[in-house]
Formats: C-alpha cells, structure tokens, sequence
C-alpha cells in the first residue's frame, strides 16, 4: 500500500520525481500535546516491531524521496538529532541516500523546549552531523550553520554532503532542466479540479468509505438490512446533523478547484425531484420520513496536526441528538465524518446503520450517495480499531504499544475491530492451504484461499491474512497482519488468492542479540474479513 500511495506522488519516470513523497514524523509521533517537549521510553522490541516497519516500506520497499523528523524524543535523545535512528539505522542499516528534513520548528525546540543544547549554533551542528540535511525553520539558521563550521563543530565536508543530497533531488524534481526534456513540467495548474481528478477524487472516496452496521430497522416486519435504500420506494427522506450540509476535506487540503460535494448536495443530486427531502424546519415531521440520514463526527478544530482529543467520544449533544431522533425515526443511518476512531459503543445500540466516510474530500457527498442507495457496493476497511472507550486502553502518553493497545495487543472485544467493514454481498472462504518453500533460514510461507460471491449482485472483498506467532518471546503481539488483497467478484464468481508471507512477518526483534530472529515452533496463519472475523486457520513450522 505504502508503494502505491508514493508510487503515486513520486510517479513512474526513472530518472525525475513529480513531487518528493515526505514520510512523517520519524519516529514514534503518538501523542500532539507537548510534543515539542515529549521523550517517548520504549523497549527496542516495539520500536523495531511496530513503529519503524511502516517506515521501512516507505523507504526501502516504496523509495520515498524524504522523510521528516519528529518533535518528539526517543528514549532520552530528540528525533531530529537522534543520531541512532536517523544515521546507524536510516542511512546504514536501510540505505536512505534521500533528503531528511527537520519539522518547522525543530531546530530551534533543541534549545528552548528540549534543552537538549545550550545554544542555536550548537542545535544547528548537531543537527547535521547526526543526520539531517535540510533545517526547516527560518533563513537565520544558515547563518548558524557557517558559524558552526567556524567553531569547528561542524566540518564542511559533512555540510557538503546535506547539500549535495538537497540539490541531487532538486535536479531530480526538475528544476534545472529545459522544459522540454523535463516530463512533468507539461503539467499546468488548469489540470487541477479536470474531469480525471474529479473521477479519481469519487473514487477514492468511494473505496475509502467504511459500512460499519446494517442491520434492519427496530421492529420492522420484513427484516430486510436498511441499506441500501431503494430510491423508488421512497417518499420522503430527512438530512440532518451538523455536518448534513458542510465538506470536510481533512487537515492540510488546499482551496479545491471545483465546489466540493456535501451530504446534502449529493442526495439532492441523486435524488433529484423524486423524494421529499427535508433538511430544515419541523422535527415532528422527521418521524413520518422513509428514513433520516444523521450526519455527525469531528472536526480540524477538535483532531489534527497539533491538537488531541480528551476522549474518544462524539462531541458534546451530537450523541443525545441522535438517540433523540431515533426515538422518533427507527430508520435512521448515522453518518460519520472524523479522521481518528469514535466510540460508538452505545451509538450502535439504538441505530440500524453506521457508517463511516471519515474526510472524504470534494466528491464525498456524491461518494456517500452512492453508497446509500446502492450505486456502488462498500467494501473499505478499518485501518484502525473503534474502541468501546479511552478508559479501555493505557493512556496515550505510554508509548508501550505492547501493554494493551491496536490489534496486536488489544485483548478486548472492541465494537468495531482493526480491518473490519460491511459489503452489501456476503463472500464464502475455503481451501485453505499453507506451504513451505525453499531450504532452511530462507524458506518462504506461502498462502492460498479460494474467495467465493455466492450472492446475485458482484463486490469487492478485502481478504486479509494474519499471523499468529508461537509467543516464546514476552510481550509478542496476539496476531499481525502479513498481507491483505482487495479484489471484485462477479455474482458467483471464485477466485484463488494468494499470499507470500514475507520474513519479518515471521520473525521478532531479540533485544540480546540486538537483531531479528525467526519464530521458532509451530505458526498459525488467520485468513479472514477481519481481525476479529477470522474464516480459516491453518499452520506451519520453519526449519531452523
């Protein structure tokens, strides 16, 4: 996924980039407040297991061009100056020659929130020699830097080397090539808001959206699932809530080109003059409708960049707002908006319909008209757990992943789990098989499963593939995710899927021998719809 997300940005072209992809914030970025002056403490296994693989496939498998340094510290030492992780493990170990770029403020939070050095000129040495090329702060940290080498605390040939991998990626990005022989600077800003960015947006909505329940309606008489709606049966509908008539496009999206789509507006078009619907004006008037869309969630002024939630329920009222309407209206789908997990515990008890759009950019309101009455069949899964409430996991501020929080080590049973999500076809797993390739130390675990739509209408199914360690060492996680496939099938089609497990999938971090090790015994693999929905099971062993 990591390769298709930068493989995107970057583009195709061997020898130039479109833009240079900038993973951030390296490394173990968990909590917002304070953390300018945060040093996260955690054990080597979990940092090596859970917070640096995703960075690994940005860098080593996916080629990003550069990488951000966190605010926060590890364990004693500020990232941006974290000579351990961004020389001996980024630049040695993995092989980064890109640029590596400070957050805007981080160089001078050294000196003023971490008091990690005494002076600027001091913050602006360190910060090269262990590793960083290109300060991002104001213009008078050059000057830092030539005084740094005049005090000898930095040597020009260290500097030299930050700017030759600055300008190597300028020269990458085209900006000292003649036009003509430079591939993308054909690109002018009319493409932005064309009719292609416009599909693309839709569909990027479209397979980002998550159905999280479907149930019938309370007391109904046909226990036919509420969605998808069906358009010609209906008379009248209500769009309510605080966000039934607002785009949220998500912290950092620029201006759109076109007007981007509300709810509102995307019913309205879906719909035209054939229902009734009923934004504004007489609640008693929403208990007649066919059914009501609620739509509520957050917001960038309460989640992002910079800024944490205190729980992980809904704001203030929006819940009792619903259950209100409920009461009124048993056919009732919420409609989330939000880009950090909900607790919707009590939520899901008393409404038929959940489902989850997160920020879904200028084409949302058309995307989730889609999806409500039956245009396009949701298959987007959680890449995060909902859990019941905060007071179910460890605070944020323990950055001990292995003490009881995600997937991996969660013991619970949360509402919604990791990788879950609805489809409006239901899809049948057999045939397992497990089987082992090549010689001892270098074997590869290969997995293959038949998928079958045995419905009448076709869909997509995320296949999701998981393993199961022995749990010889302390704290391993209870499962981790080794693959996953999305793939649509036609009513009635089957198709074999097939996965390679890959080494580090199989292997954990020994603190002793400061290296990864493979997982001796007897592994289980967990193929399934999600974490928690696991189909089928199956085994195996690797020599040693």
């Amino acid at each position: 996924m990591a390769k298709a997300f930068i493989r995107g940005l970057q583009g195709d072209d061997p020898h130039h980039l479109k833009v240079a992809a900038t993973p951030k914030h390296f490394a173990v970025n968990n909590v917002e407040t304070d953390r300018t002056t945060t040093i996260a403490q955690i054990s080597t296994q979990s940092l090596r297991e859970y917070f640096l693989p995703v960075f690994k496939k940005s860098i080593v498998d996916a080629g990003a061009a550069s990488l951000m340094t966190a605010y926060n510290g590890v364990n004693g030492v500020p990232s941006s100056v974290n000579k351990e992780l961004l020389t001996d493990l980024l630049r040695n170990e993995w092989g980064f020659d890109g640029v590596v770029v400070t957050d805007v403020e981080a160089p001078r939070f050294l000196k003023d929130r971490h008091h990690f050095v005494r002076s600027y000129t001091e913050g602006a040495a360190f910060l090269i020699n262990s590793g960083v090329d290109l300060l991002s702060d104001t213009g008078e940290w050059s000057g830092y830097l030539v005084t740094a080498v005049r005090k000898g605390m930095l040597t020009e040939e260290r500097l030299n080397r930050s700017l030759s991998r600055i300008l190597t990626l300028r020269f990458r990005l085209g900006m000292f090539d003649p036009v003509e022989i430079a591939p993308h600077a054909t690109i002018s800003a009319g493409a932005n808001g064309s009719p292609g960015h416009l599909d693309l947006a839709l569909e990027a909505a479209l397979e980002s959206i998550v159905l999280l329940k479907n149930d019938p309606p309370a007391h109904s008489v046909d226990k036919a699932k509420l969605l998808p709606l069906d358009s010609t049966r209906l008379r009248s509908i209500a769009v309510l809530g605080p966000y039934a008539n607002v785009a949220q496009l998500g912290g950092y999206s620029g201006p759109p080109m076109k007007k981007p789509v509300t709810p509102l507006q995307g019913i309205r078009r879906k719909l035209g003059n054939m229902v009734k619907i009923l934004h504004e004006g007489d609640m008693a008037s929403v208990a007649a409708c066919d059914a009501v869309i609620i739509v509520v969630g957050l917001n960038s002024g309460i989640e992002g960049e910079g800024k944490d939630r205190a729980d992980l329920g809904l704001p203030p009222g929006q819940e009792d707002y619903v259950r209100r309407i409920a009461r009124m209206n048993p056919r009732t789908v919420v409609v989330l908006q939000n880009g950090s997990p909900v607790a919707v515990d009590q939520l899901r008890r008393y409404v038929p319909v959940i489902v989850e759009t997160w920020y879904s950019g200028e084409q949302g309101g058309n995307a989730l008209a889609d999806v409500l009455f039956g245009d396009y069949n949701p298959a987007g899964r959680l890449p995060i757990t909902f859990y019941g409430s905060e007071s179910r996991i460890p605070p944020m501020n323990d950055y001990e992943v292995s003490m009881g929080r995600t997937y991996m080590y969660f013991s619970g049973n949360p509402p919604y789990p990791f990788g879950h999500g609805l489809s409006y076809t239901g899809f049948e797993y057999s045939d397992l098989a497990v089987n082992t390739e090549g010689s001892s130390g270098s074997e590869k675990v290969m997995v293959n499963v038949d998928v079958k739509n045995g419905e009448d209408s076709g869909g997509d199914e995320v296949v999701q593939l998981y393993v199961r360690t022995g749990q010889t060492k302390p704290r391993g996680p209870l499962k981790r995710l080794a693959g996953f496939r999305r793939i649509h099938l036609d009513k009635g089609e089957k198709r074999r899927v097939a996965f390679a497990v890959a080494s580090e999938d199989v292997s954990f971090w020994d603190e002793k021998q400061n290296k990864y090790v493979r997982e001796p015994g007897k592994l289980e693999v967990l193929v399934g719809a999600s974490s928690e929905d696991i189909r089928l099971r199956g085994d195996f062993a690797l020599a040693h």
